[in-house]
């Protein structure tokens, strides 16, 4: 962390012999550094205020003359394109950043004070011109590309290549932002020593102008969004994975979560060894289930009648139960009602209730224990009832709790 640092580069106008610095804070290493900053004061800068942070992340604020520069830059593991979050200027004529290539059209390159880049066309822009940067995938697998906007415009977007070894065919993608400013593309089995053209493209029509914040292209299609960290927040927590199905992955870190947003689950890392190590963790939703079980046929249970968790969620957590019997006996009869409780390791508990007379009766706290498994999940309660002699008796059983 550097606080309330004041830093005076070498003034080339006062001492010509010294060399000046490319950059105001140069990372010599290419990763595991977070760097934050709480009121850098800095004057004199060369290229840039920061060199190419690489797998490295910068957080906070620099002052430098008149400029605030104030940026959160995520960086996961194995981003391949160079200089993708703090766009650095080049030492052409152009201001293209360093590593990337325009490829054609009047265009012109803003730098902006809180670090982004600003696109913006001077006429009429085809639809697979920009900036351009290409990499070589050394590894075989699934890749993902995304780069953040700040202001993107309808006709804004990507135009990702991705070439065979040979580069001698290439397909085709042309993926637009969304409305929270991202543009994401997933390429899937990838060959090793293919390569990725990514091309942001800021418009078609003169003065379309696009914002980014920055570009990435990494390993895997696990990484969904990435946000600034909060001031606080461990490094950890700069993305939400989401998805439309239980993670087969295996998680980054403990703690991490997964959201199923097609179900609404939200799965909770316990471990990083296998996908496995997902566990759901989700809320609760009401339940309250009357049934009135019908007797079966010479003093046999009758079919079950089954209480179920709702829909989205595994289990049930049972509150309160309560048997109501109504109706006329006869002399020496009995009514019988059975709970079948089957758990999520395939075992199952019984109890049974019976009544010689009109009345209800509440299960006791202790009943209701008998009822939870330790390290078992309750998955579902059949409810069966009987009678020792046919007719005059209705049952109805009360059961009181949630679904999770």
């Amino acid at each position: 962390m550097v606080s309330n640092v004041a830093v005076s580069l070498v003034n080339l106008a006062r001492h010509s012999s010294l060399t000046r610095p490319d950059y105001g804070i140069t990372f010599v290493g290419n990763s595991n550094i977070r760097l934050l900053l709480s009121n850098l004061d800095m004057f004199g800068a060369g290229k840039g205020l920061t060199s190419p942070a690489g797998y490295n992340i910068v957080d906070g604020k620099i002052l430098s003359g008149s400029s605030s520069f104030n940026k959160s830059v995520p960086y996961p593991k194995k981003n391949m394109l160079k200089n993708g979050s703090h766009f650095v200027k080049g030492i052409g004529s152009d201001d293209i950043p360093l590593y990337w290539h325009k490829t054609g059209g009047t265009m012109t390159v803003y730098y902006l004070t809180n670090g982004n880049m600003k696109l913006a066309t001077v006429d009429a822009y085809p639809r697979n011109e920009g900036i351009v940067q290409s990499c070589t995938l050394t590894e075989a697998g699934s890749y993902r590309v995304v780069v953040k906007a700040a202001n993107p415009n309808p006709r804004s977007g990507l135009l990702v290549r991705k070439w065979n070894a040979g580069k001698t065919n290439a397909v085709e993608n042309t993926p637009l932002f969304d409305q929270d400013g991202f543009c994401k593309l997933d390429l899937t089995g990838v060959l090793a020593n293919e390569s990725v053209d990514v091309l942001i493209h800021p418009g078609t029509t003169a003065g379309d102008a696009i914002e980014i914040e920055y570009a990435l292209l990494v390993k895997g299609t696990a990484w969904y969004d990435y946000r600034p960290v909060p001031s606080g927040l461990p490094a950890q927590q700069e993305f939400t994975l989401q998805g439309v199905a239980a993670p087969t992955f295996s998680p980054h870190y403990v703690g991490e979560q997964y959201i199923d947003t097609a179900n609404r689950i939200v799965y909770t890392a316990t471990g990083t060894s296998t996908g496995s190590d997902w566990v759901q963790s989700r809320g609760s939703l009401g339940l309250h289930a009357a049934l009135s079980p019908a007797d079966g046929l010479a003093h046999t249970y009758g079919a079950a009648l089954t209480v179920a968790p709702a829909a989205g969620f595994s289990g049930i957590e049972l509150a309160k139960v309560k048997i109501g019997w109504d109706g006329t006996f006869g002399p020496g009869q009995t009514d019988t009602i059975k709970f079948r409780c089957e758990y999520s390791d395939s075992t199952n508990v019984f109890m049974e209730k019976s009544a010689a007379a009109a009345g209800e009766e509440w299960l006791t706290d202790d009943e209701i224990a008998g009822f939870i498994k330790d390290g078992a999940v309750l998955v579902s309660v059949k409810v069966y009832a009987k009678s020792s002699l046919p007719g005059g008796v209705t049952k109805t059983v009360r059961l009181v709790g949630c679904s999770r």
